[in-house]
């Protein structure tokens, strides 16, 4: 009840529903530090970090037709609950907040690459190694990504089109910043070594 007064949450005594959902997501985030609900969440019965109201609650399924139907958001409501939500910090376009934190990792490689390698003439293009994860406990990076595949992202995004497939501003982001398309297997030798060396010192 105190975080939800805290982010000017008006409680609604007509919409006992609408209560119910808002102190569940408070409750998630304070467990998992965000509201990105997966789709098949169901909060646990007999555990003590949820009230008892929200046990058996299908959240991430509410979650879902919010963002599909815009369950809850419709009537004279609507503005002052899309505000809760977004006090929240709740995602309303999954993918493109996908998208961001990727190109976000990417642009942080590639200011860290630059910097440990100022002497050196670099290439334009972004070179991360395939199997590069973020390093967890360095602070260069933001806590959001540490433990992030972004080498593995990079793959998905050449072989599978993940993220930009059919939104072509996604590509031209991504290339106007140097990302590479055609990845590791046309480099030079020299250059692999060059991307590999990248790997083992972040």
């Amino acid at each position: 009840v105190a975080q939800l007064n805290k982010i000017g949450f008006v409680w609604e005594r007509m919409q006992p529903e609408w209560n119910l959902f808002m102190e569940a997501m408070v409750t998630y985030r304070s467990i998992y530090g965000d509201v990105m609900v997966p789709a098949s969440f169901v909060i646990p019965r007999d555990n003590n970090e949820w009230s008892k109201g929200c046990w058996d609650l299908p959240l991430g399924n509410i979650v879902h037709r919010l963002r599909l139907r815009h369950d809850f958001l419709t009537g004279d409501t609507a503005i002052e609950r899309k505000n809760q939500l977004d006090g929240l910090g709740f995602v309303w376009d999954v993918s493109e907040h996908n998208f961001l934190k990727f190109l976000t990792a990417l642009r942080i490689f590639s200011k860290l690459e630059q910097e440990e390698h100022e002497h050196t003439i670099m290439a334009s293009t972004i070179r991360v190694p395939s199997k590069f994860v973020v390093p967890s406990d360095d602070y260069r990076w933001p806590m959001i990504l540490w433990s992030y595949p972004l080498g593995e992202r990079c793959t998905a995004v050449r072989q599978k089109q993940l993220y930009v497939k059919g939104h072509p501003l996604r590509q031209q982001a991504l290339e106007e910043i140097g990302f590479r398309w055609s990845g590791n297997a046309t480099l030079g030798w020299l250059d692999v070594v060059h991307a590999a060396a990248i790997y083992s010192q972040m």
